[in-house]
């Protein structure tokens, strides 16, 4: 018996091969060119079916879709907090400002502000020149005060 019997129609629910970190490559894409349009898991396992033929699981469809969006947008690189679990301090800076920092000139200026509302704390701001002097910003940082600490 040469001949495979086993029936081409059953296929499983989840196909191991096909990572989060594989469906965020395959989507990425899409996230770049409709950064208006929200896009729902459930519009990751459309497009994995329809365009690649895999079948991914709900989890793994957010998983990938967390994946490409954070590599896109960026995401927060530090946080602490004290010992009632509030943050110390926290800071963020996008990928369109790590990307953009390699046309600018290499100077940067930092400035902070004081928050006063029911949060308090100071919001701190690092900036930059880019080649046609406009201002870019390249990172943010919330602390509880101007200090060495934070």
């Amino acid at each position: 018996m040469d001949t495979h019997q086993c029936s081409v129609d059953v296929v499983k629910n989840d196909h191991k091969q096909a990572t989060s970190r594989i469906v965020s490559e395959c989507t990425k894409l899409i996230f770049k060119m409709n950064d208006k349009t929200p896009c729902r898991p459930s519009n990751v396992i459309n497009y994995m079916k329809i365009h690649h033929g895999v079948n991914v699981s709900y989890d793994k469809a957010w998983r990938g879709r967390e994946i490409a969006l954070n590599s896109i947008r960026g995401t927060y690189t530090a946080e602490e907090a004290d010992d009632e679990g509030r943050f110390k301090f926290y800071f963020m800076t996008l990928a369109a400002s790590i990307d953009a920092w390699s046309y600018c000139v290499p100077v940067i200026s930092v400035d902070g502000v004081a928050m006063k509302n029911k949060y308090l704390g100071t919001l701190i701001s690092a900036c930059t020149i880019d080649g046609n002097s406009q201002i870019v910003s390249l990172a943010f940082v919330v602390v509880d005060s101007e200090n060495d600490l934070s």
